[in-house]
């Protein structure tokens, strides 16, 4: 928030977080942005061990792929750091 990024200056930030503090919200409470988190969160954890040589104990399916051809150009490719 204080120095801003490579996409929103340090003023554009402040106007968008309300607070510095993480809010937390149960998966029950339904909120659209958590079930969009829900639908990119596995696909790409998939995606990300396979380019790391990874094994995955399943074979992705077609939404999962589709999924994958999506997102994955949204990627920081600059940091390419994979945590094991």
């Amino acid at each position: 928030m204080e120095s801003g990024s490579d996409f929103l200056s340090p003023q554009e930030l402040q106007e968008c977080i309300t607070s510095k503090e993480i809010k937390l919200k149960p998966k029950q409470a339904n909120i659209t942005g958590l079930q969009l988190a829900d639908l990119i969160a596995y696909p790409a954890k998939i995606d990300i061990l396979q380019a790391n040589g990874r094994q995955v104990s399943v074979t992705p399916s077609l939404a999962t792929r589709r999924i994958i051809e999506s997102v994955s150009k949204k990627y920081n490719q600059r940091g390419k750091v994979f945590l094991s």
